[in-house]
């Protein structure tokens, strides 16, 4: 994996997430978080759409199956269906149909990293704020939406959700909260989507590894890759011998999720975010929160499975 590439394709970014292959249209969805931001870079034509939403924040993006212009997306504390041509610069409130509104009691939180499992079921994490400098502990909440659209709460007492993924027989779910330092496994009912069974499955500190894990995919190996916050790259480890394969550095230390793209899906899409920076620091590294493409891994990855709801 050493002789991997990376190249840029967007301008920096607050907080780049959420990044999404779609394979029928070949291209990548993505979110600026504070900017409430919705973008679409389609590689054939190096073409990046950006669209402003009329949301405080916009979380995740997920297409709806059996659509063109819908998706799933994380608006403040609210999960809504959006109506977005994919080339529009603005999406206003009446593109926006709110399917659910959680934590009434606790104004600061707001959702993060959202995912689907193979058959579509959507899955959305919340987190708190910085308070003084200090995130909230144990704040947010997972919860899952599925085919009638009912809210299921999976998980709680979560410092920051993210992560997200499953294996290829769907047997296990793989879960990151950033504060506990940790990548958590979870047994998988893919039928009903319930989760049981939950344990420690990679401690970073233990390991060695820098950063706040954040954003997580998987390859075709079975090996999943983890995005560093503050930790300057991308780590790969494989989940049964625990034993770290490989690191893929990059220009700015804060690293916030991974998707696998492409025709073949051999790419790697990385964001990541810059809103701790000064412009002063900006313009000594002009690549922080920028995304990129990693080509040369050697490795693939699934494609992103739509939302049915």
């Amino acid at each position: 994996m050493s002789n991997f590439k990376l190249e840029q394709v967007t301008g920096p970014l607050g907080c780049g997430e959420g990044p999404h292959w779609d394979s029928s249209r070949k291209c990548l969805y993505l979110v600026d978080i504070p900017g409430a931001l919705v973008l679409r870079y389609v590689p054939a034509t190096k073409e990046l759409y950006t669209a402003k939403v009329d949301a405080p924040t916009v979380s995740l993006i997920l297409p709806v199956k059996g659509t063109k212009d819908k998706f799933v997306v994380g608006i403040g504390r609210s999960l809504a269906i959006m109506k977005w041509d994919g080339v529009s610069d603005f999406v206003s409130q009446a593109d926006l149909e709110i399917i659910h509104s959680v934590e009434p009691d606790r104004p600061r939180n707001r959702f993060n990293d959202g995912k689907t499992d193979k058959n579509g079921r959507v899955f959305a994490g919340t987190m708190g704020s910085q308070v003084n400098g200090v995130w909230e502990q144990k704040r947010g909440y997972l919860y899952s939406v599925g085919k009638d659209r009912k809210l299921k709460t999976v998980l709680n007492d979560i410092g920051i959700a993210n992560g997200l993924c499953w294996s290829e027989d769907a047997k296990y779910f793989y879960y990151i909260d950033s504060l506990a330092y940790s990548v958590d496994v979870l047994d998988y009912d893919v039928t009903t989507g319930e989760t049981s069974n939950r344990r420690v499955l990679f401690d970073l500190k233990k390991e060695g590894v820098e950063g706040l894990p954040d954003g997580m995919t998987i390859d075709t190996n079975g090996n999943l890759w983890v995005a560093l916050y503050g930790g300057h790259g991308i780590v790969c480890f494989n989940p049964k011998t625990k034993q770290v394969i490989t690191k893929v550095p990059t220009p700015g230390p804060h690293i916030t999720s991974v998707a696998f793209g492409g025709d073949n899906l051999d790419e790697l899409y990385v964001t990541s975010a810059c809103q701790e920076f000064t412009p002063d620091q900006m313009k000594v590294n002009p690549l922080v929160g920028c995304t990129f493409k990693v080509t040369g891994l050697g490795v693939k990855g699934f494609d992103g499975v739509p939302a049915v709801l």
